[in-house]
């Protein structure tokens, strides 16, 4: 969603069906403003290629509605869009909302920033029933973080402020949280909707006091993180296999993974629709990037130069484990700087601390591991710094997209100080089709372009 002061089928069988399915409909690229492509070809054969074929493009084109009212959605919904500052949807939100208002299946990907998580918000308010039958859970929303669940719980509440039948029907369930307290809620409460992280939702169910008979939607946020361990593709299959054969399901993510995509093809139905990208316009187009020739002994002089010479709001600074982070997190603060640390293992009371710590401005730089890299999103976060290269490009592509949010103005630096380190900014730069300056100090830097747009 833009806010008003940016400018910018076929059934399938209980569990994973072995049968690949055929997508539906078609959107190009030039319709979407060269940034999505609408899966197309109607009947086309479901290859293992087929979402791949899709940022090619294709023939077909359609309109991208550019007014929220176009969708026709509750009016409590809408009135509470406006109240929140919104005026037209993203180009994601205008291709996604339309065909699961449709009651299609569909899988969205599309680069950080770009308001995915109102596709499915704004998608599920309008279509949850609040007469339904008490006690039945109509949609399920799972995701790989307690911090990502946390936030898709608020955003429901946020666009459900005129819909209070709704609004006290939500759920979330994380670990960490009394596994008591859960159950009793849905033991007492009329829930209608349930987000939540894969191992506790599992657990509820297990336990008897989820009951998924009465599913009519499936939404998995950032799927192909929750497929990189086994286990949790057991407890995903297992979830759905007690859900009804006719489900929706609305699959969201910035990148796949083959694992990932061949999970995908294998439940949703026949005519869903794909929307996917091109990895050369995944990097969010407000960000500028430049890279430091950083050895190890040269990295905190660097890191302290461009804290006290870069205009930024807030900062997250990327290490590669946990003893990196709380010793860089102790090192800054020694300087003198506001600094948090934030990892997995944390407490889950400290880590919510931390989070909404952050979120509330209390501290400007947060240090951490890669739990922090996907789908958690803060508004004045418009530097990131990759003190530890990424071990993947997807890896880079998740920590960049925590600035740049709606394509605002922000900067993203690379520490590069081994051979392996300068092979993974190559293939950075050639998966994403871009160029990445070197810079010797952060004065190089034209800040007034990298964080004002201007």
């Amino acid at each position: 969603m833009a806010p008003k002061a940016e400018k910018e089928g076929g059934k399938k069988a209980a569990g994973v069906s072995p049968k690949e399915p055929t997508p539906q409909k078609s959107i190009s690229k030039e319709d979407a403003g060269d940034e999505l492509a609408l899966l197309a070809d109607a009947g086309a054969e479901a290859t293992s290629g087929v979402l791949r074929q899709a940022r090619a493009g294709s023939p077909r084109s359609g309109t991208l509605l550019t007014r929220f009212s176009d969708f026709n959605i509750k009016d409590e919904v809408l009135q509470a869009i406006v109240s929140n500052g919104f005026e037209s949807p993203s180009d994601v939100q205008s291709m996604a909302i339309p065909p699961a208002l449709e009651h299609k299946d569909v899988i969205c990907q599309a680069k950080s920033g770009k308001g995915k998580t109102a596709v499915f918000v704004l998608s599920l308010l309008h279509m949850i029933d609040p007469q339904a039958a008490p006690h039945k859970v109509q949609a399920l929303i799972l995701c790989n973080t307690h911090e990502l669940a946390m936030q898709i719980y608020k955003e429901f509440a946020r666009f459900a402020i005129n819909l209070p039948d709704i609004k006290d029907k939500i759920l979330c369930a994380i670990g960490g949280v009394t596994v008591s307290l859960h159950v009793k809620a849905l033991k007492s409460k009329d829930v209608s909707i349930v987000v939540g992280t894969i191992g506790r939702v599992s657990d509820l169910m297990e336990r008897g006091a989820l009951d998924l008979s009465c599913i009519k939607y499936l939404v998995l946020d950032e799927f192909d993180a929750l497929f990189k361990e086994e286990d949790n593709f057991k407890k995903i299959t297992g979830l759905i296999s007690k859900m009804p054969a006719d489900h929706q399901t609305l699959l969201f993510t910035a990148t796949f993974t083959e694992h990932s995509e061949k999970f995908a093809r294998s439940i949703l139905r026949d005519g869903y629709v794909a929307i996917l990208v091109d990895d050369k316009q995944l990097v969010l187009t407000g960000l500028m990037q430049y890279y430091f020739d950083a050895p190890e002994e040269k990295k905190l002089h660097i890191l302290l130069d461009c804290l006290r010479l870069l205009p930024f709001s807030q900062a997250v600074i990327f290490a590669k484990d946990i003893s990196r982070v709380t010793a860089l997190n102790e090192f800054l603060k020694e300087e003198g700087h506001e600094c948090v640390c934030f990892f997995g293992k944390m407490h889950h009371k400290k880590r919510e601390e931390v989070f909404q710590g952050f979120k509330d401005k209390k501290a400007r730089i947060l240090v951490s591991t890669d739990i922090f890299q996907r789908g958690v999103d803060f508004a004045n976060v418009n530097l990131v710094i990759h003190y530890d290269m990424p071990d993947s490009s997807d890896a880079y592509l998740h920590r960049s997209g925590r600035a740049g949010r709606f394509e605002t103005a922000g900067m993203v630096l690379l520490f590069v100080g081994t051979a392996e380190e300068s092979e993974m900014l190559s293939q950075i730069q050639g998966r994403f089709a871009t160029s990445i300056p070197q810079v010797q100090s952060p004065e190089e830097i034209d800040v007034k372009t990298a964080f004002t747009g201007k």
